[in-house]
């Protein structure tokens, strides 16, 4: 997923986001500050839908018009490779 102005270049919001990631059982989870984007995998069994996560950045309070997800695919079970 990723935000618009940079949002996930906050350093207080998105630690926060990064952390309800793990805490719900990411099997990871990839932070591209520069691009503004966060990638993770979620175990098959849990699968949830994007308002779940799009009610999570605006309690923590980003604003959801900002928010767009690139891809939404919880069969990808590889982390993202390091160039």
């Amino acid at each position: 997923m990723t935000l618009e102005a940079h949002g996930f270049m906050c350093p207080f919001l998105t630690p926060m986001f990064l952390g309800y990631l793990e805490d719900r059982g990411c099997a990871w989870v990839h932070h591209d500050p520069n691009a503004s984007l966060v990638s993770f995998a979620l175990p098959l069994d849990s699968l949830r839908a994007e308002d779940e996560f799009t009610e999570r950045l605006v309690l923590i309070g980003y604003q959801e018009k900002q928010i767009a997800y690139t891809r939404f695919d919880t069969t990808a079970t590889l982390p993202i490779q390091e160039p």
